[in-house]
């Protein structure tokens, strides 16, 4: 799972890829994937996900 830095993103602080710990992300994306036209983003993660067990891993697996 990809890390994002959330800049100019309005979605960076409810986000788990912009607020996760980044020694448990695999990568980052090269550009903030926020699509401003349409407002959204399809790669969002709403932080109440790390409650399953505040595992990215686990988190991936749930959305398989």
């Amino acid at each position: 799972m990809d890390m994002c830095n959330g800049t100019k993103c309005p979605l960076n602080d409810r986000c788990l890829r912009a607020t996760g710990d980044p020694n448990r992300f695999e990568g980052w994306f090269m550009q903030v994937p926020y699509d401003h036209t349409r407002k959204t983003c399809e790669f969002f993660l709403e932080e109440t996900w790390t409650i399953l067990s505040g595992d990215p891993e686990t988190v991936v697996a749930a959305l398989h």
